[in-house]
């Protein structure tokens, strides 16, 4: 069980920077928001949202800023919730796996784990051009919540932002909190300058 969380968790961060497949014929259902969220705050500027989707297992939202999309896009924050990955999930040997794929794909990446405590961990990693892979870099918060695992990474294009920008992410995902919502009320965005 905990490695096939592991592979789908995975494969839900790796989103950010694929390429999507051929254009859907049709348009997706309305968007359930889970019951359960982690809340967090952008940093201050705009933010739109690209998709939203819900499936059995995952329930996800993209942001980029206005103009861009998930697929041609400079700076991306993800929200996912995948529903009952928290059981038999161990933080540390998540980190690790993901490390583990990312130094395959590129020896060269940075990996720093900022936090981690008993149901939440924090870590960053970036890359520069290496092989075919553009550089890039993350800032993620891995949360255990009651209805399952929660992730939110803000992702850019780029393999070093300013210093100020990324101690307002580091604050904004460590300060996310998870939040229940009641039964039929409308689910909220996150905060800061979001355009619906």
């Amino acid at each position: 069980m905990a490695a096939r969380c592991v592979a789908l968790i995975l494969t839900v961060w790796t989103v950010g920077g694929c390429a999507g497949g051929p254009e859907a014929e049709e348009a997706p259902p309305p968007y359930d928001a889970p019951l359960e969220t982690l809340s967090f705050e952008f940093d201050g500027r705009e933010w739109v949202p690209a998709t939203r989707t819900r499936a059995n297992r995952i329930a996800q939202e993209i942001y980029v800023l206005p103009g861009e999309n998930e697929k041609e896009w400079t700076e991306l924050v993800t929200r996912v919730l995948t529903f009952g990955a928290q059981r038999g999930t161990d933080l540390e040997a998540l980190l690790k796996t993901r490390r583990e794929a990312l130094e395959k794909e590129c020896p060269i990446v940075t990996w720093n784990t900022i936090e981690v405590t008993r149901r939440s961990a924090l870590y960053e990693w970036s890359r520069p051009q290496c092989k075919e892979l553009g550089p890039q870099l993350e800032i993620g918060r891995i949360v255990f919540g009651r209805l399952g695992l929660h992730t939110i990474v803000y992702a850019a294009k780029t393999s070093r932002i300013a210093s100020g920008l990324r101690r307002q992410w580091v604050d904004a995902l460590r300060d996310a909190e998870l939040e229940m919502r009641a039964e039929g009320a409308p689910a909220s965005a996150p905060s800061a300058r979001t355009s619906p």
